[in-house]
C-alpha cells in the first residue's frame, strides 16, 4: 500500500473556491482503479490548512493517478488558490497479519 499526503494552506479569500473544487475532485479520485481511499481533512486549529491523503493499492495505481486530468485540475487549483504545498509520499508494506512498516 502507498500513501500520499499533501498539506495545503489555502489563501483565506480563496477557501470556499478551494473547498468546492477539492470536494468535487475527491469523488473522482476515489473512482480511480487501485485507490483504497482518498480523504480531505481540515485542520481544526488553522482555518486555511487542509490535508489530502490518498491510499493506493500499488505503485502503478498511484502513478496512473498522477497522470489523470483530475489531478491536473487539483494542481491548478493549488497553484492558484494556495500557498506552495508540502507533499510527502510514504510507502507502507504488509509484513505479516496486521503489522505494517513504513519504508
Amino acid at each position: 500500500m502507498l500513501i500520499t499526503y499533501i498539506k495545503i494552506n489555502v489563501l483565506p479569500e480563496k477557501r470556499i473556491e478551494f473547498e468546492q473544487t477539492v470536494f468535487a475532485l475527491r469523488n473522482e479520485f476515489r473512482k480511480t482503479k487501485g485507490c483504497l481511499s482518498y480523504n480531505i481533512y481540515k485542520d481544526t486549529e488553522h482555518d486555511t490548512a487542509y490535508f489530502l491523503m490518498g491510499e493506493w493499492q500499488k505503485r502503478d495505481a498511484m502513478e496512473n493517478h498522477f497522470q489523470t486530468s483530475s489531478l491536473n485540475v487539483l494542481l491548478g487549483a493549488i497553484n492558484n488558490l494556495c500557498e506552495p504545498p508540502l507533499v510527502k509520499i510514504r510507502i507502507a508494506s504488509l509484513l505479516d497479519n496486521n503489522h505494517r512498516r513504513l519504508l
